[in-house]
């Protein structure tokens, strides 16, 4: 049956819901991207703080307790740095791995078809 003609013949509330359905599959891809987006920004730019302070070259933050006491351990900007691009590809793949699954989710639902299943009385 043409799709148009099962899309007529379909009720509206299964086409509302599936209509709804695809927008949410696809906000899930765009969200995706985002993550993607902000591991590749993370990596070819990275900032980082101490304490809510911009932390330039040569900058170190000494680390404290919860109850503010001093540890004693310093890091410097550069180990910061470092460690912000070696976390940058996970979330780099995480948004790959989102936007795979999101758009095999929606090449899934495109090939259902519309009207009411075989099952349906």
């Amino acid at each position: 049956m043409d799709p148009v003609i099962r899309l007529a013949l379909a009720p509206r509330g299964a086409t509302l819901a599936r209509m709804i359905k695809r927008i949410g599959l696809w906000a899930f891809v765009v969200a995706g991207i985002a993550v993607s987006l902000w591991g590749i920004v993370s990596f070819v730019a990275p900032s980082t703080s101490c304490r809510g302070v911009e932390m330039g070259p040569g900058d170190s933050c000494q680390y404290s307790s919860l109850t503010n006491e001093e540890g004693g351990k310093v890091q410097r900007y550069e180990d910061r740095i470092a460690v912000a691009r070696g976390q940058a590809p996970f979330a780099m793949l995480a948004g790959i791995g989102i936007v795979a699954f999101g758009s095999v989710l929606i090449v899934q639902d495109r090939r259902r078809p519309v009207g009411p299943g075989p099952l349906a009385g």
